[in-house]
């Protein structure tokens, strides 16, 4: 019987799963949804929906046989659980932001992060040492009942193998990306101790194997291999192969994600990411950002309408107006919490149609400005990878030629980062590098060539002087 690789992405919304053979070709698909809880600063999740709605996407793949399994998810979302693998409190999602105080603490008393876990920006209130430092000041006694401090699709492998394992990228803040190992001077400052955090593998390895119990509880047979796994960021960089080939892309989802690998010995870039050569194949630079079609959504919920009923609108409208798509704060490259959102230019009596693709621009900006970042290291790309859900759609296509010149390179599988978990399956059952993983797995493509310089960098520098103004008035 062929060999069927599993992905699953626990992520923010909800859990996708997909099934491909050896050739790349998706046998069967399964998703199942579950909400964000918390007004203003507070964004939780119940960490049983994970487990529910995990059970509920692996059945929709039907009667299949599973050579391996690979999870990615969201991060830094904290899910914190006891000896008997049971939460001891909501999961704290990368959305919430109550840790401000604890985040400024952190950073007035060890500066930049960059010296002691080998990545910048691990200080920020969506972090896992803010999240857990506001845990021991105001929950105690939730940390005291604590074993291990994970990510949602630890939680899962957890429940899946019995094996507490994660990887170093997703615990940065916890763990040196050098090292592999707790930084003992902020796990002590935290207040918590290093036996909180698991053990840390590659995201490709084997992590454990399916268990009785896990088999009986998620629908599955015992002993299938279950990767390691990486956060859903980086999994959708595997599904692209940015991991192993040289290239720029945005992902786009809720939040996009942007940046470029390369094989350049550069030094980090302040205001994103970099995943050095210790931890992945190539060195990546990359950011999130807070809101992108998590921007539509807070439209459409301002609008009573849909998202979709947007974006028609959007594709038949015009507009000079953009929008500082920064809801509940911005990200890469500016990590700033209090930043809001805001149209610029936009008239009073605009339709509902031009209000929308200005924020499908202003989404379009912000990947721009966290892309140009990933250049100072990577240098300049003539051609950009995307991938997401809609990137096909003729007004983000509009929107991302307001914006950009270069090819577009569409990656047509709508589920990469559960693509991406599926490459990590095959790796570590297989002991294939992740290269050959990419080359028999990835998806179907589309280029969209190039088109000619117009106005793009006019309305660029319209937004960062934008931008500049929205961060000095906050510092006023």
């Amino acid at each position: 019987m062929a060999a069927l690789w599993v992905g699953l992405d626990v992520g923010t919304s909800g859990v996708k799963a997909i099934a491909v053979d050896d050739n790349g070709a998706v046998v069967a698909r399964g998703e199942a949804n579950y909400p964000i809880q918390g007004e203003g600063v507070i964004a939780e999740q119940d960490p049983l929906h994970y487990v529910d709605a995990t059970i509920a996407a692996i059945a929709q793949l039907g009667t299949i046989e599973i050579s391996g399994i690979g999870i990615c998810g969201q991060t830094p979302t904290l899910v914190l659980v006891d000896s008997a693998n049971n939460p001891v409190t909501p999961a704290i999602t990368w959305r919430d932001s109550r840790a401000k105080s604890e985040s400024d603490e952190l950073k007035a008393k060890f500066g930049k992060s960059l010296e002691q876990f080998g990545v910048d920006n691990v200080f920020e209130p969506s972090q896992l040492p803010a999240k857990l430092l506001w845990l021991s000041r105001n929950k105690p006694e939730v940390l005291s009942k604590a074993r291990w401090a994970l990510l949602p699709k630890d939680y899962i492998a957890l429940l899946l193998t019995g094996v507490a394992v994660s990887d170093p990228w997703s615990c940065k803040g916890l763990v040196s990306l050098k090292t592999r190992k707790p930084v003992a001077e902020v796990i002590e400052f935290i207040g918590i101790t290093e036996s909180l955090v698991p053990p840390q593998l590659d995201p490709w390895q084997l992590g454990g194997l399916v268990t009785q119990a896990g088999a009986q509880e998620f629908g599955l047979r015992e002993a299938i291999p279950v990767a390691v796994g990486w956060s859903d960021a980086l999994a959708g960089m595997v599904g692209i192969g940015a991991p192993v080939k040289a290239m720029s892309f945005i992902l786009t989802g809720t939040s996009d994600i942007i940046g470029s690998s390369h094989n350049k010995k550069s030094e980090p870039v302040n205001g994103i990411y970099q995943v050095s050569s210790a931890s992945s194949p190539l060195t990546i630079d990359f950011g999130p950002t807070q809101s992108s079609g998590g921007s539509l959504v807070w439209l459409a919920e301002e609008s009573k309408c849909s998202v979709g009923e947007l974006v028609e609108l959007a594709a038949k409208a015009e507009t000079d107006a953009f929008f500082l798509p920064f809801i509940g704060g911005e990200r890469a490259p500016l990590w700033n919490s209090q930043l809001r959102q805001r149209f610029i230019d936009l008239p009073e009596i605009a339709t509902l149609g031009e209000r929308a693709l200005a924020v499908m621009k202003g989404v379009c900006l912000s990947d721009r400005h966290v892309l140009t970042y990933s250049w100072k290291s990577a240098g300049e790309s003539d051609q950009i990878n995307l991938a997401g859900a809609n990137i096909e759609h003729a007004a983000w296509l509009k929107a991302r030629r307001y914006v950009f010149t270069e090819k577009l390179i569409m990656h047509k599988e709508p589920q990469l980062p559960a693509l991406g978990a599926a490459m990590l399956a095959m790796s570590a059952a297989t002991g294939e590098p992740l290269v050959s993983a990419f080359e028999k797995l990835h998806g179907e493509i589309e280029v969209q060539e190039s088109v000619a310089q117009g106005n793009q960098d006019e309305l660029f520098a319209r937004y960062l002087a934008a931008v500049e103004l929205e961060v000095k008035s906050l510092e006023s």
